[in-house]
C-alpha cells in the first residue's frame, strides 16, 4: 500500500516533467545535417505554397497566406501531439506490466538494451561512412557524442558501469548476416549477456552461449 502511495505521485511527476529532462539530456547529442535541414525546409515551404494555391482554387473568397500558414502550423502541431501521446501511452502500458519499476536487475538490463541499440545505430552510421571501429574507444574517437552510451550499469543500485564489447571488431556491419552478434553487454548483475545482432535485434544469452555462437561463425 505504501509503495503505491509513493509510486503514483512519482509517476505523475515524471509524466509531467520528464520531457524537460529528456531535452536537456539528449539535445546536446543531436547531430545536424545542413543539407537535410535545408531540404526539409524547402519541402515545407513548397507544401504550404501548394496548399495555399489549392485553398484559393476551391474557395469563392480571398484567402490570405497567413490563414494557410496558421492552418499548416496547427496541423503539424496536432500530428506531433498525436505521435507524442501514442508514445506516452505505449510506454505507460509497457511500464505497467514490467518489473523494471521494482527490480534493480530489470532496470539495469533495460538501460543496457537501450544503450546497446543506440550504439548499434552509431556503428551503422560509421559503417555508412566507411569507418569500421576495432574497439569502443575507436567508436568514441570517431563519434565523441557516443561516450554517454558506450557503457551500461551493472545494476541500478550501484554506480558501477561496464563497457560494451564489440563482438565483430573491424568488420563492416553492412556486410554481415542479420543474425551475427556485433555488440555484447557482459557484466550485468543478472548473469546474462545482452547481445545485439547486425540487424539490430537484441537477445539475452549466457556468456557460454555467446562464446559458442561466436566460435561457430565461419
Amino acid at each position: 500500500m505504501f509503495g503505491t502511495f509513493v509510486w503514483l505521485p512519482l509517476m505523475l511527476w515524471h509524466l509531467a516533467t520528464g520531457w524537460i529532462r529528456h531535452l536537456f539530456v539528449n539535445f546536446p547529442h543531436l547531430g545536424w545535417d545542413p543539407g537535410t535541414v535545408a531540404l526539409s525546409a524547402a519541402c515545407l515551404v513548397l507544401a504550404v505554397f501548394l496548399l495555399h494555391r489549392f485553398f484559393r482554387g476551391v474557395s469563392n473568397r480571398e484567402i490570405h497566406a497567413s490563414v494557410t500558414v496558421h492552418a499548416s502550423v496547427a496541423f503539424l502541431a496536432a500530428c506531433a501531439a498525436a505521435i507524442a501521446m501514442t508514445g506516452i501511452v505505449h510506454e505507460l502500458a509497457w511500464l505497467a506490466r514490467s518489473p523494471v519499476i521494482v527490480s534493480n536487475r530489470a532496470s539495469a538490463r533495460t538501460m543496457a538494451i537501450s544503450n546497446a541499440k543506440q550504439l548499434h545505430l552509431v556503428l551503422l552510421e560509421l559503417a555508412d561512412r566507411g569507418v569500421h571501429p576495432r574497439s569502443i574507444d575507436e567508436v568514441i574517437e570517431h563519434c565523441p557524442e557516443a561516450r554517454g552510451i558506450s557503457t551500461y550499469p551493472t545494476s541500478s543500485s550501484s554506480h558501477a558501469r561496464e563497457r560494451f564489447v564489440l563482438l565483430q571488431p573491424g568488420k563492416d556491419l553492412l556486410s554481415l548476416a542479420p543474425d551475427v552478434p556485433v555488440i555484447g553487454a557482459m557484466g550485468l548483475a543478472s548473469g546474462e549477456a545482452i547481445v545485439v545482432s547486425a540487424y539490430g535485434s537484441t537477445s539475452r544469452m549466457t556468456t557460454a552461449e555467446v562464446e559458442a555462437l561466436l566460435s561457430s561463425e565461419p
